[in-house]
């Protein structure tokens, strides 16, 4: 048996894992393999646009200046539980991740982006909430 499990019950093919096949969460649902933390090349997004998250780790920068997230829809509905972990890559080309629509931030408030800075949002099948950040 190839599956290694977790203290969650969470079973994982070892033999699969990043290449494709499925992985079975114990007793439930299967989760399509896919790799974890890619490489992902930057994200250039674009002043008031949706983000659309594709992955777990997401390298962005504003498209061509600083952008600022739409506020109504900042972030594309993903996949209840899905949790992605946003890093900046460049410093005038900043994004902001607002405190608004579907997008909520905890009392901070708002999130700017910058080199090696870290937004990390888990969606709960409304909204994407704030995990955590570490602004560097």
């Amino acid at each position: 048996d190839d599956a290694v499990r977790t203290n969650l019950g969470l079973a994982i093919n070892t033999n699969v894992a990043g290449i494709g096949g499925s992985n079975t969460y114990t007793g439930h649902q299967t989760i399509q393999a896919k790799r974890i933390f890619p490489e992902s090349g930057t994200t250039a997004v674009a002043n008031d646009a949706a983000l659309t998250v594709d992955r777990a780790y997401m390298k962005v920068a504003g498209d061509g200046g600083a952008a600022t997230l739409n506020a109504t829809i900042g972030i594309v509905a993903g996949t209840s539980g899905q949790v992605v972990i946003l890093e900046g890559t460049h410093g005038t080309n900043t994004l902001t991740v607002t405190d608004a629509g579907n997008v909520n931030l905890n009392a901070s408030g708002s999130c700017v982006l910058g080199v090696e800075d870290i937004l990390a949002l888990i969606y709960n099948g409304t909204n994407w909430l704030e995990l955590y950040r570490s602004i560097n």
